[in-house]
């Protein structure tokens, strides 16, 4: 398939290597494709009976945004990633952010590490990667990120 926007979603570990090592192969086989790179970073909210209130300073969150964005731009430095556009999006949920992002700038191509886990914790929780899979429109890509159990 000829893909015309794709995504890759990172979370800026070191592991996350193998996933733009992937995107990297994508875009020889989809030479028109344009890529985005995004990193959502979740909002922190507090719940109280029906309300739902913010737990951080704006302005807070407004230098954790840039410190991300750096060190989004040195991990597509890094990877050697040629992205047209590359941002960190704050979001309430980590899956809806990403939905949200490739709605809004029509993306018909996902990538992102999947990271196996098993335990409680991950029956309770899932994982971003499927959230992803079971909730976009789009193709989604998950690529298993080696040494994740």
């Amino acid at each position: 398939m000829n893909y015309k926007h794709i995504l890759f979603v990172t979370d800026l570990e070191k592991d996350s290597q193998s996933v733009a090592d992937r995107v990297n192969e994508l875009l020889e086989s989809c030479q028109d494709a344009k890529l985005s790179v995004v990193h959502i970073v979740l909002d922190s909210i507090i719940a109280s009976g029906y309300e739902i209130m913010p737990l951080f300073n704006y302005a807070d969150d407004e230098e954790n945004i840039q410190e991300n964005a750096k060190s989004l731009k040195a991990f597509l430095k890094a990877t050697d990633l040629k992205a047209d556009r590359s941002e960190v999006v704050s979001a309430l949920s980590t899956a809806a952010g990403i939905g949200d992002y490739a709605k809004a700038h029509e993306v018909d191509l996902i990538v992102i590490g999947l990271h196996k886990k098993s335990g409680l914790l991950n029956s309770l929780l899932g994982n971003t990667a499927s959230a992803v899979i079971n909730s976009t429109v789009c193709d989604v890509l998950s690529v298993v990120i080696s040494g994740a159990e």
